[in-house]
């Protein structure tokens, strides 16, 4: 088993989408109230708080693929593919993820051949404080390359092949729920964690929409803040501030949150 480092944590929790109306400027317009009524709570809790969430830092389209039976999803892997809305770039990801560090670290995620993948491992948080070590590999493709089957993601990722069985390599491959997300992620904002280490922690707005022309409500709005460090030397006064933040806007911040969402790849799925 490689011995792998927490590249990074994430802590996210979901808004009410009906809260962020139709329209760039109208989202912007909401994504800074909820900045500023969040660092009213976090304020007392970290060193600093920086920014705003003002900055438009991508416009992507987002789909998972699976199969019939959803056969990756039920074995814990994902598939995903980001796509610029220019039809310019186009990367594929697969995930896994478990609760136990030790399992999701046991994968040969490497990408095919002589690829350049982009891989991490990272612990997502979810509320109240729910962890899953996240093992991943990203790899651009071209815009034409098929995702049809399973030999596809084989064929990308042939670790998969050994780790997970009971499907054919012509099983079919199909977008999940046919849903295609178009994604805005707002960013432009950071906490200061952690002195000594200088610890600073990004924040994002990850907006989802069903639709292209921004008619409409979105149907997914997600907050998440995160610090990383390769050597995983994560001092314990930055992760004690990061959990109480965490537990503050999930007691303090019901103007905005929304207990009752799904996760996006729970949204997904459905």
């Amino acid at each position: 088993m490689p011995d792998l480092k927490v590249n990074s944590r994430e802590y996210k929790f979901m808004l009410q989408a009906g809260r962020f109306p139709a329209g760039e400027k109208q989202v912007l317009k909401a994504a800074g109230q909820f900045w500023r009524d969040a660092t009213r709570i976090m304020g007392p809790l970290v060193l600093g708080a920086n920014g705003d969430l003002n900055k438009v830092q991508d416009h992507r389209t987002i789909r998972f693929f699976d199969t019939s039976s959803q056969h990756l999803n039920r074995n814990s892997y994902i598939f995903r593919e980001r796509a610029g809305t220019g039809g310019k770039s186009r990367e594929m990801t697969l995930k896994f993820r478990h609760p136990d560090r030790y399992v999701s670290a046991d994968r040969d995620m490497d990408a095919a051949g002589k690829t350049k993948g982009k891989t991490k491992f990272e612990e997502d948080i979810k509320p109240p404080f729910q962890q899953l070590y996240s093992f991943s590999t990203t790899v651009p493709v071209p815009m034409e390359q098929k995702m049809s089957a399973m030999k596809h993601v084989v064929q990308l990722f042939p670790g998969l092949k050994r780790a997970l069985d009971g499907f054919a390599d012509d099983e079919p491959l199909a977008v999940v729920q046919d849903f295609t997300a178009h994604e805005v992620v707002l960013g432009g904002a950071s906490l200061y964690l952690g002195k000594r280490h200088n610890v600073h922690s990004s924040c994002v707005l990850v907006i989802w929409y069903d639709h292209t022309d921004g008619g409409g409500p979105p149907a997914v709005a997600e907050f998440s803040f995160k610090y990383g460090d390769r050597g995983e030397a994560y001092g314990g006064g930055t992760a004690r501030r990061a959990y109480s933040v965490f537990q503050a806007l999930q007691s303090q911040l019901d103007d905005w949150t929304d207990k009752d969402s799904k996760t996006k790849t729970a949204f997904v799925y459905g």
